[in-house]
């Protein structure tokens, strides 16, 4: 929940105002929701294991996710920032933001329909929990399984 109110936070200030101090290029860009989104949501933990504050002795590291081992195992370790891009990008979509306009949910009437700013978050709360539950599943009970067939 903390994620998806920073990532709704965060876009927030993207929206078009008339005295908006951001540059309209950054504000339609669908490129800037993507980037945003991402650090947003994995930004704490991002820098938290790049300086190793899980680790008794803290120190700078390369980031886990630029230390893994093949492409599958970098998309599971990146899907925190992975998973804030998409919620991004869905939150954009359906509460009609103008870097979306080329993707837009189409009612019953076939008209273009755009929700609330908080049925938006709920619907990015929806996606990155689906994003973390993947990801339990894939670190606590895959491997779990494949251990027990070796056994």
């Amino acid at each position: 929940m903390v994620r998806t109110g920073s990532v709704a936070a965060a876009l927030a200030h993207l929206r078009l105002h008339d005295k908006s101090t951001i540059h309209p290029a950054l504000t339609s860009s669908p490129l800037t929701h993507l980037i945003i989104g991402a650090l947003a949501a994995s930004g704490g933990s991002l820098l938290a294991s790049t300086l190793s504050t899980y680790s008794p002795t803290w120190s700078f590291s390369t980031p886990p996710v630029l230390r893994a081992p093949s492409l599958g195992a970098f998309v599971w370790a990146a899907i925190d920032l992975w998973a804030g891009a998409l919620a991004a990008a869905v939150y954009g979509v359906v509460t009609g933001h103008v870097a979306f306009d080329g993707v837009r949910l189409a009612g019953s009437e076939g008209k273009a329909q755009e929700w609330t700013e908080t049925e938006g978050k709920a619907l990015c709360a929806v996606v990155l929990a689906v994003c973390g539950a993947a990801k339990v599943y894939k670190l606590h009970w895959v491997k779990k399984e494949v251990k027990d067939k070796k056994e």
